[in-house]
């Protein structure tokens, strides 16, 4: 069974996410960007300028596919919750608004937002 992991960049210098067809992740890891059609190596570039950020896999109530740095809410018991979703230690978490943190399991969510644009209160 093969796994294709998908992701997004978001270009820091620019404060966007770059379109699909400007990138790509080599075998060993390498971010690579096109430039005019010609692939050029990520590590000629600022490295600094881009951020990698993982699909999860998962969707939204909306069918939209939830990213790392993504704001969700969803329904816990009586209250709703609203947390950001982060990788670490090899898996999705989500990370609590006000606080703690918690596995990333197969909820309803809600998106919300994301990290670069703006933090929901």
């Amino acid at each position: 069974m093969t796994m294709t992991l998908s992701y997004r960049v978001r270009d820091k210098k620019n404060n966007r996410y770059s379109p699909k067809s400007q990138f790509a992740i080599l075998d060993d890891g390498k971010l690579i960007i096109t430039l005019g059609g010609y692939y050029e190596h990520f590590t000629n570039t600022n490295q600094d300028d881009y951020l990698v950020e993982y699909c999860t896999g998962y969707k939204d109530v909306d069918g939209k596919y939830l990213y790392v740095n993504d704001y969700v809410e969803f329904q816990l018991g009586l209250k709703r919750i609203r947390c950001r979703i982060i990788y670490d230690h090899f898996s999705f978490k989500l990370a609590e608004i006000r606080g703690g943190y918690m596995d990333f399991t197969q909820q309803k969510y809600t998106l919300i937002g994301n990290y670069h644009d703006s933090r929901p209160d």
